[in-house]
């Protein structure tokens, strides 16, 4: 899959990955392996969901949460240089919001009571560059640190 920078035909690139979705979700109904791959930005966007008191639409989260998990990506030496910058490009061209506005550290403590979460642990998707993610399981304070960094 392509950036749209590089891919004109914003009707084309949708029905690609809708497509790719749902060929992941027939072969993992249950999520129980690849389509855990699917909830990219999703950790970070039920953290911003909560705290939003539900205000802000799932589908902004999760693109505030997927720009989140590219800067962690880059932070932790997973993600390519510069990945960050072209999504929050990519999704300012489709009128998607790019910047989170509550505070890391309320993040994290959201994040810390997410039902999903084992002790300090969050399963985070991450990606490496567009097309292709890892998935891993990161305490929490620790991507707080990470993504605080360099904020001062």
């Amino acid at each position: 899959m392509q950036s749209l920078e590089n891919h004109g035909d914003l009707t084309e690139l949708i029905g690609a990955a809708a497509g790719i979705k749902a060929g992941i979700a027939g072969r993992d109904p249950y999520e129980s392996g690849e389509r855990r791959l699917l909830n990219l930005g999703h950790t970070f966007a039920h953290a911003i969901e909560k705290l939003s008191e539900e205000s802000i639409p799932h589908g902004y989260a999760v693109a505030m949460g997927i720009i989140l998990s590219a800067k962690l990506a880059e932070k932790k030496g997973i993600a390519e240089t510069g990945l960050a910058g072209k999504l929050e490009a990519d999704f300012k061209r489709c009128a998607l919001p790019t910047e989170c506005p509550f505070p890391i550290k309320d993040l994290g403590e959201a994040m810390k009571k997410d039902k999903k979460a084992e002790g300090a642990a969050v399963h985070f998707v991450l990606p490496e560059r567009i097309g292709h993610v890892v998935t891993m399981d990161l305490d929490v304070d620790e991507v707080t640190e990470l993504l605080t960094q360099d904020k001062d």
